[in-house]
C-alpha cells in the first residue's frame, strides 16, 4: 500500500556501520547504535533504550554528530511504536545539530523523517516540502538510493493527494534508479506503488503487468512482504474485474503471509480485503466475522483510523443484512473514534506548542545571559589587575618610607588615603563579585532546564499549520478556529523570530540589515502593548507622519525597543498614586536631515536625578521583583543600528525616553 511503502522508505536512515562486538554488550557510540538499528523492527523498545545510552554517551564525550544521530534513532523506536508526538521533537533536534554539523547525510534523513510524520498526520503540503528538501541534497550528493527514496516519497503523497499524473511521474523516476542500481527488492515495491497509481487511474493492463512483475521480482529476491503486497493488488484486480472467487484466493495467500511474517498491521489489512471479497460472493456473514477478527487485531494495534474504517464497513454489511441496531452501533462508534481522534490530535499538538514556546524562551535567556557573564568576567579581570598593581604602589610607599625618613609624614598621609582608596575599591569588587555569582547561579540554573526545552519554535508554526488542516470545511466555527490558530502562528513566528535575532546577536553581534518602514514597526509594536495597557487602564497614543520612515535594521528587534519602552512607561503611570492623574503613554515619531527620532513619553511620576543616571544600566531597577535589563537591552539593540537613546524628565512628573536612528542608506550593513 502507498502510506506503508512510504514509511518503510522513510526508515532507510542512518544506518551505522556493522560492528563485530563478538557477542559483547555495546559500549561505544557506534556500536549502540549499531544496536540500536539491529532491533528498531523486532523491538522498538530495546532499540530506543540502546539510542538513549548512545545519546548520553556522545553528549558525555562532545559527539555532537553522535548525538544527532541518536537522536534520529529515539524518534524511529518512537515512531515504530506509534508514538508521534515523542517522534517528532527528536527528530527535528537531530536536524538542528545535523545542520550544526554540516553533514548532508544525517540531513537528509532527519529531513525524510519529517515528512514521514507529517504524511501520517495527513499534513501534505509540509510532507511534500520535507521530502523535496531531502530529494536536493541526495541529488548534489550523487546518491541514487536516497534519491530513489526520495522520488518514492514525493509519489506517495501525490498519490495521497490523488495528484495521480505527478505520482506516476515520480514513481517511474524512482523504479529506473533502482533497477540501475540493482536492487530488485526496493524496485519491486516501487513497481507495487506505480501500479496502484495507474489502477486509480485507469489503466488496467498497465497496473496488471506491473503486479505481475513485482510479483515474479519479489518471488525470485524471496521478499515475502512485497509478496503479500503485490498479490493483495493481483487481488484487488481480480476484484475490479468482478472475479471474487479468484481475488479471495490471491487475498487468503496474502494472509498467509502476512501471518508467517508475524505483520499484525499487515494480517489486520488482508482481512480487510479477505472481507471485501466474502461480501462481493454474497457471504455478508462471513465477511462480518472477518471484519470483527481483524476488528480485534487492530484494536491491540491501536491504529484508530484503521479501527474506524472497519466499523464503517461494519455498518454497511449489517445495513445489507437487515441488522440496524448492530449497525447503529457499529456507526456510533465510528463517529465515536473519528471525533476521539481530533479531539486528541488537537489538545496533543496545542501542549507541543506551548511546551516549544517556553524551550525558546530559555535558550534565548541562556545565550543573553552567557553574553553578559564573559562581558563581567572580563570586568573582574582587570579589577583584579587593578587591585594587584594598587597594591605594589603601596609596597613600593612604604619601602620608601623606611628609606627616606624626613618624608615620613607626607608618606604616611598618602598611604592613609591609598588605604581609603583601597577600601572604598575592595569594596566596590566585594559588590561586584557577589552580583557575578548571582547572575552565574541564574545561568546555570537556566542550563539546567534547557536540554528539557530546547526543541525548536519551527515546530510551532508546523503543528499550528497541521491543526488548521484538520478543521472539517463544513464546521461553523471554522472561520473563529482558522482566526484563533493563524492568531497563534502570527504570534510564535514572531517570538520565533526575536529570540533567533537577538541569540545571533548576543553570540557574535551581527543581525540581518535590510530597508524598512519604522512606522509598521511602530504601529505594531503599539498594537501589542495595548493589551495590557487596558488592563491598567492606560491610553496609549501614536503621532508619525504620513510619508515613510526609512531605516536600515531588522523590524523585530527594532519593534522589541519599542515595546519594551512601551512596557516601562505602562508601569510607570499604573505605579502612579494620584488617581486625578490621567494615565497617558503617548509614542512620536519624525523625520530630520540624517535621522529618525521616536519618543516614550508617560505621565508618571517621574524618576530623580539617580534613577536618571543609572536608568540604562544593566540589572539597575527601581520596581520590586524586575530584572532590570529591558532599557539596557534596547541600548544595546539601538547602538547596533548605529542610532543613540537618551532619556530625560519633560517637566514636573513622568518620564520621555527617545533614540534616534539614521536614515536608510546613510550608513553600512554589519
Amino acid at each position: 500500500m502507498i502510506a506503508v511503502v512510504a514509511i518503510i522508505a522513510a526508515l532507510s536512515m542512518f544506518q551505522p556501520a556493522a560492528v563485530d562486538q563478538g557477542g559483547a554488550e555495546p559500549e561505544t557510540v557506534s556500536e549502540l547504535l549499531a544496536a540500536s538499528w539491529a532491533s528498531a523492527t523486532n523491538d522498538p523498545g530495546r532499540s530506543s533504550e540502546l539510542a538513549e545510552r548512545a545519546l548520553t554517551l556522545a553528549r558525555a564525550e562532545g559527539d555532537r554528530l553522535g548525538e544527532a544521530r541518536a537522536l534520529n534513532r529515539m524518534g524511529v523506536a518512537a515512531y515504530l511504536q506509534r508514538d508521534y508526538p515523542t517522534a517528532y521533537p527528536m527528530v527535528a533536534e537531530s536536524l538542528r545539530l545535523a545542520r550544526l554539523e554540516g553533514d548532508d547525510d544525517d540531513i537528509a534523513n532527519a529531513l525524510n523523517n519529517l515528512g514521514v510524520l507529517h504524511y501520517m498526520w495527513g499534513s501534505l503540503d509540509r510532507a511534500l516540502d520535507y521530502y523535496q528538501q531531502a530529494l536536493e541534497i541526495r541529488r548534489d550528493q550523487g546518491d541514487n538510493q536516497g534519491l530513489a527514496r526520495a522520488y518514492n516519497n514525493l509519489g506517495g503523497v501525490a498519490d495521497a493527494a490523488e495528484r495521480y499524473d505527478e505520482a506516476v511521474d515520480y514513481f517511474n523516476r524512482a523504479l529506473t534508479l533502482y533497477r540501475k542500481e540493482g536492487d530488485d527488492a526496493l524496485a519491486a515495491n516501487t513497481m507495487n506503488n506505480l501500479g496502484q497509481a495507474l489502477m486509480q487511474m485507469g489503466r488496467l493492463d498497465e497496473a496488471r503487468e506491473l503486479f505481475s512483475d513485482a510479483y515474479g521480482t519479489a518471488g525470485r529476491v524471496g521478499d515475502e512482504a512485497t509478496l503479500a503486497t503485490a498479490e493483495e493488488n493481483l487481488g484487488r484486480m481480480r476484484l475490479a474485474q468482478g472475479e471474487a472467487s479468484q481475488a479471495r484466493e490471491l487475498f487468503e495467500r496474502s494472509l498467509e503471509r502476512r501471518q508467517r511474517l508475524e505483520d499484525p498491521l499487515g494480517t489486520a489489512t488482508s482481512l480487510i480485503h479477505l472481507a471485501t471479497a466474502d461480501a462481493d460472493l454474497g457471504d455478508d456473514a462471513g465477511a462480518e466475522r472477518i471484519l470483527l477478527q481483524a476488528l480485534d487485531s487492530v484494536r491491540e494495534l491501536q491504529v484508530p483510523q484503521l479501527e474506524r474504517d472497519i466499523h464503517q464497513n461494519l455498518a454497511e454489511l449489517r445495513e445489507r443484512r437487515g441488522d440496524f441496531k448492530g449497525a447503529i452501533e457499529s456507526l456510533q462508534r465510528y463517529h465515536e473514534i473519528h471525533a476521539r481522534m481530533i479531539s486528541d490530535a488537537g489538545s496533543r499538538r496545542l501542549a507541543e506548542l506551548n511546551a516549544m514556546f517556553e524551550m525558546e524562551k530559555k535558550n534565548a535567556e541562556i545565550s543573553r545571559l552567557n553574553q553578559d557573564r564573559i562581558i563581567q568576567r572580563n570586568y573582574l579581570t582587570g579589577l583584579v589587575g587593578a587591585t594587584m598593581l594598587l597594591g605594589i604602589v603601596v609596597v613600593l610607599l612604604w619601602s620608601r618610607n623606611r628609606i627616606q625618613t624626613r618624608a615620613a609624614r607626607v608618606i604616611a598621609d598618602k598611604n592613609t588615603e591609598l588605604s581609603r582608596a583601597h577600601d572604598e575599591l575592595d569594596r566596590a569588587s566585594r559588590a561586584e563579585i557577589a552580583h557575578l555569582a548571582r547572575v552565574t547561579s541564574l545561568g546555570e540554573m537556566t542550563a539546567a532546564v534547557a536540554h528539557e526545552l530546547n526543541q525548536p519554535l519551527a515546530a510551532i508554526l508546523t503543528n499550528a499549520q497541521l491543526a488548521a488542516a484538520m478543521i472539517p470545511d463544513e464546521s461553523d466555527d471554522g472561520q473563529e478556529l482558522e482566526a484563533t490558530i493563524s492568531d497563534i502562528t502570527l504570534g510564535a513566528r514572531r517570538a520565533w523570530e526575536l529570540l533567533h535575532n537577538l541569540r545571533n546577536l548576543a553570540r557574535r553581534g551581527e543581525f540581518e540589515r535590510r530597508p524598512i518602514d519604522l512606522r509598521a514597526v511602530l504601529e505594531q509594536a503599539v498594537e501589542i502593548a495595548r493589551a495590557e495597557a487596558r488592563l491598567h487602564e492606560v491610553s496609549i497614543s501614536l503621532d508619525q507622519p504620513d510619508d515613510e520612515l526609512l531605516v536600515d535594521g531588522d523590524p523585530v528587534l527594532l519593534q522589541q525597543v519599542v515595546l519594551n519602552l512601551l512596557q516601562n512607561s505602562i508601569a510607570a503611570v499604573t505605579d502612579q498614586e494620584d488617581n486625578e492623574i490621567s494615565r497617558t503613554v503617548a509614542v512620536t515619531a519624525k523625520t530630520g536631515a540624517e535621522t529618525v527620532t521616536v519618543s516614550v513619553e508617560d505621565s508618571g511620576p517621574g524618576v530623580d536625578d539617580e534613577v536618571l543616571a543609572n536608568l540604562f544600566r544593566p540589572f539597575f531597577t527601581t520596581r520590586e521583583g524586575g530584572l532590570g535589563m529591558g532599557l539596557a537591552i534596547s541600548k544595546r539593540l539601538v547602538e547596533a543600528h548605529d542610532g543613540r537613546i537618551w532619556a530625560r524628565r519633560p517637566g514636573v512628573g513622568g518620564l520621555l525616553v527617545t533614540f534616534e536612528l539614521p536614515i536608510a542608506g546613510t550608513t553600512s550593513a554589519e
